[in-house]
């Protein structure tokens, strides 16, 4: 800020501008390229601590070169600034975010299905105690046994499902840059960044927009806002998501086919050699290949778009409820939870 000798600040006037503000005198250097020392000239005086800089509409244009001081003011938002590049997924922040939290999730629910399990199974051997069917001590080994089996089976195959999940995630998060392209060029930059707009961080700018309302209100306010917005953005996430999974249940669904169809030559093979019982086989391989796979298919591929379609509808839901709670980590939270509900309830497995 301009001073003068006694350390009082320097006010900014032109003969166009009614009020006197404050202005930054480094963004004057910076825009109009003034020097410091034009600012003793005689023809430029300071007069009681303002300084009139020309005269007429040259004047008016340089002072308003100078834009005042904001504070505590909001800043308003650059349209697709949340807009992710095509391949910033893979560089190196977000891959370790992207493993750690896959990892996360993958021990969870290997814990998850480890303690349900156990439960089950300590439960079914309660009743055979009950029954008379096992002794306590018999009960007691079969629950250890079963635990220290079990535990060292499914840890053992964590490493193939953290890198299945991972490259599913990678998978998805390519389809995803790939769906914003293809929206870049079919909508309007209007619809565009809603579609890219972070959940994250337009909580936090909700959550400071409605900060002069009072709690409940503000609440209310930012829940409803959140909803449409987690609505538009996981819109491209949950449709990527929903191709690679069908992706991978038709692969999985080809690769069942070829199996079970060279698994029928090669026991038409051998009744051929045996000269026994043709017509049957030919029967059978005709009746696989056009009947109960590709039925099949179709069921899993209406409640896989069921199942997606729920999932994206609760977790804008519960991200709006997490925003109205807690902006920002409440809103994440709150996404996770309602994509985990419903795909526990709707319990869509593939191949």
């Amino acid at each position: 800020m301009l001073s003068d000798s006694n350390g009082k600040p320097i006010l900014l006037k032109s003969p166009g501008i009614s009020s006197v503000k404050a202005f930054d005198f480094s963004r004057l250097l910076t825009q109009k390229k003034i020097s410091k020392s034009s600012f003793n000239t005689n023809n430029n005086p300071i007069k009681n601590n303002i300084y009139y800089y020309g005269k007429g509409n040259e004047s008016d244009t340089k002072i308003w070169a100078c834009s005042p001081i904001r504070r505590n003011s909001l800043k308003k938002r650059i349209i697709l600034a949340d807009r992710k590049h095509s391949f910033e997924h893979l560089s190196l922040r977000p891959l370790i975010f992207s493993s750690v939290r896959v990892a996360i999730i993958q021990g969870g629910q290997v814990m998850t299905t480890f303690l349900t399990d156990q439960l089950e199974y300590e439960s079914a051997n309660e009743e055979l105690l009950v029954q008379g069917k096992l002794t306590p001590d018999e009960t007691d080994e079969k629950n250890i046994q079963w635990e220290t089996k079990e535990w060292h089976e499914r840890w053992k195959q964590f490493p193939k499902r953290f890198l299945y999940a991972w490259l599913r995630l990678q998978g998805a998060m390519l389809c995803m840059r790939v769906y914003e392209h293809m929206a870049s060029k079919l909508f309007s930059t209007k619809i565009l960044d809603k579609l890219t707009k972070d959940p994250f961080k337009s909580s936090k700018r909700k959550s400071e927009k409605h900060d002069f309302m009072n709690r409940e209100n503000q609440r209310w306010m930012i829940g409803k806002k959140m909803f449409r917005t987690c609505l538009w953005s996981n819109a491209i996430s949950f449709l990527s998501d929903y191709t690679i999974q069908q992706c991978i249940l038709l692969s999985g669904h080809c690769i069942y086919y070829q199996h079970q169809r060279r698994m029928i030559q090669k026991r038409i093979k051998e009744k051929e050699q045996n000269d026994d019982d043709m017509d049957q086989d030919y029967d059978s391989y005709n009746e696989i290949g056009a009947g109960g796979i590709g039925l099949s298919l179709a069921m899993r591929s209406s409640r896989l778009l069921v199942s997606r379609g729920t999932s994206w509808i609760v977790s804008s839901a519960s991200g709006a409820v997490g925003s109205a709670i807690y902006p920002g980590w409440g809103t994440l939270f709150g996404t996770q939870v309602g994509d985990g509900i419903a795909g526990a309830v709707m319990d869509v497995k593939n191949y």
